[in-house]
């Protein structure tokens, strides 16, 4: 079973090669974003890298436009189709 960072590089390949991301910097920025978001948010990884590609853009671009870059936390009512539960 791969682990949390495993996973979060085979979802950030993934967006690579669906051209979510443009560069190793993007990429790298992504990483970065998609752990801060799973601190507050607990992401199911193996869902989200598992989904049909709609789903996986979607909750991608939506955790990039609604993640408040200093708490974590996803602004505007916005819960990820790959959130596997919310904080108390």
């Amino acid at each position: 079973m791969p682990t949390q960072i495993n996973w979060i590089q085979l979802v950030c390949n993934r967006a690579r090669e669906l051209k979510l991301v443009d560069d190793f910097a993007q990429e790298c920025q992504l990483q970065e974003e998609l752990i801060l978001c799973d601190e507050k948010n607990r992401l199911d990884w193996e869902r989200l890298y598992d989904f049909p590609d709609g789903s996986f853009i979607h909750d991608i671009q939506k955790i990039r436009r609604h993640l408040d870059q200093e708490t974590g936390e996803l602004r505007d009512c916005f819960w990820p189709r790959c959130g596997s539960r919310k904080e108390s």
